[in-house]
């Protein structure tokens, strides 16, 4: 146990209060800072950490730095603060490409959502941001590698189904929007070639995967704490931003935004009770 503001907590709280109280200003210095330093170069410089995510069991912490406005994913060790260098992203991807996010999906997995700029094509939308996981694994001990496989197909991460081993949500959108059930262990490895025999993802998109399907381009899913889809945000055949919800197997409409301008940046997944 250890002793925070007066309470006894546990590592895994602390190091989670920890994160949340510096992580918001989008602004880390660790290790600690001089007094030396110039605040002003210390709060108004690119952020030297941007992203921290604790591990579920408290043990590590997967943290996106900036060195030289290039971004690296380390592992911290919360006990003995011994840091590693998971993946470095000068050099392994395209220009302008960025993690997004960190997840752990277990203790030993974190998925890292690229996002890779590619020329886009008109009146098409959100082609220009191409989206695709990474699925980090981290060494078991100091002598072990680090592993990193990939789902190739543009989509994002809904959620890591921390009750099912090695086995992720994931949403891709188009006319028709779709999320899948992934395992990690048929993905292949980034950057290897595949041969013939082969399929992309593990041919792991197909009709006994899906979990939950919706008409038209979805940018946000709604999930419950067990990970199953209860809603949608889509557009349907007008182009009219709809939010629907699920019955089963069938969606129901709840609301369509009608002669309303929108405009949906990012992709995303709320988790709803």
């Amino acid at each position: 146990m250890t002793l925070f503001l007066g309470k006894s907590i546990s590592m895994k709280a602390y190091w989670q209060k920890i994160i949340n109280l510096t992580v918001f200003s989008c602004f880390i210095a660790w290790p600690s800072i001089g007094a030396e330093n110039d605040l002003t170069t210390v709060f108004f410089k690119m952020p030297y950490m941007a992203t921290a995510k604790l591990s579920p069991n408290g043990k590590f912490i997967a943290a996106i730095r900036y060195q030289n406005t290039q971004q690296k994913i380390v592992l911290i060790n919360t006990e003995t603060l011994n840091e590693s260098l998971l993946m470095d992203m000068k050099g392994a991807f395209k220009k302008n490409s960025s993690i997004s996010e960190l997840v752990w999906i277990d203790n030993q997995y974190i998925a890292a959502q690229l996002i890779e700029v590619k020329k886009g094509i008109e009146n098409l939308l959100n082609t220009k941001n191409v989206r695709r996981l990474l699925i980090i694994k981290r060494p078991v001990d100091s002598l072990g590698s680090t592993q990193i496989y990939s789902i190739k197909s543009n989509g994002w991460l809904v959620h890591p189904l921390p009750e099912e081993k090695n086995t992720l949500l994931y949403a891709k959108s188009g006319l028709y929007s779709k999320v899948y059930k992934i395992k990690v262990d048929l993905l292949a490895i980034e950057g290897k070639k595949l041969n013939k025999l082969s399929k992309i993802d593990g041919g792991q998109f197909i009709k006994s995967n899906e979990v939950v399907k919706i008409t038209g381009f979805a940018t946000r899913w709604f999930i419950n704490k067990t990970g199953k889809p209860k809603a949608a945000l889509h557009f349907n055949d007008k182009q009219e931003l709809t939010l629907s919800t699920f019955t089963g197997n069938k969606s129901n409409i709840l609301k369509i935004w009608k002669n309303e301008s929108h405009k949906e940046d990012k992709q995303k997944t709320q988790i709803i009770n």
